[in-house]
């Protein structure tokens, strides 16, 4: 269920789709849902700008916006069976109130600036969804911004600590919290600064709690291990 509208935010209700988006993309949003999905949309769209994540995500102009659309699909295991198919109402309005939270907490994240939820499979009973962010501009996730600029890599880790403070103080814990979905903005000469992304299993426990940062922290340490960042 959509459930109440954030302020600034519009319902989008088509027959193919239905959703939410930001009022400075809305008009732009609703016209790209009437001739298909918003990630076929932006998959098409002259000036495009692809990035790599469970599966290509586009940086596209809109409604004055630059903004990021990815067609949201399942981790794990079950990925390869399960694809981007969702049951009930999908985690996008849980990512819309995560997102307006943790902005509003001082936590650097992108604001989620729409989401799209579509009828699948037999008569309708699944969904797939895209979800649209704004864009960070010149950002690299963690590891290759490590990997890019090795002389900035006591530089960057400081930026890191300081997005895990701002997660601690707001009491988010984020379950699937890696190298690749924390973006680093800012190299060389710019004091860099760290993003957090992907926040759709985020839960709030309370805020300052010491163990929200010691689980951070200890998700994190194992992705930059893995990758042999550390």
């Amino acid at each position: 269920m959509r459930g109440i509208l954030p302020p600034g935010y519009n319902a989008i209700d088509l027959p193919r789709a239905h959703g939410v988006a930001h009022q400075s993309i809305a008009n732009a949003l609703t016209s790209a849902l009437e001739m298909g999905t918003l990630y076929d949309w932006a998959a098409a769209a002259p000036g495009r700008h692809e990035y790599q994540g469970r599966g290509p995500v586009y940086a596209v102009a809109a409604g004055g916006e630059r903004i990021v659309v990815r067609r949201v699909r399942h981790g794990g295991m079950l990925a390869p069976i399960t694809g981007d198919l969702f049951t009930g109402s999908t985690r996008a309005p849980h990512e819309l109130d995560v997102s307006l939270r943790l902005l509003a907490g001082g936590v650097r994240t992108p604001a989620v600036l729409a989401y799209a939820v579509y009828p699948a499979g037999v008569a309708g009973l699944l969904r797939r969804v895209d979800v649209v962010t704004r864009e960070i501009s010149s950002g690299l996730d963690l590891a290759r911004a490590i990997q890019a600029g090795p002389e900035s890599t006591e530089r960057i880790w400081g930026a890191v600590t300081e997005l895990l403070a701002s997660l601690t103080r707001v009491g988010a814990v984020h379950p699937d919290l890696n190298a690749r979905n924390i973006i680093i903005a800012g190299s060389g000469a710019d004091t860099p600064v760290a993003w957090v992304i992907d926040v759709d299993r985020i839960h709030f426990a309370r805020p300052g709690d010491p163990s929200v940062a010691a689980a951070n922290r200890r998700r994190l340490e194992r992705s930059a291990a893995k990758l042999g960042l550390q």
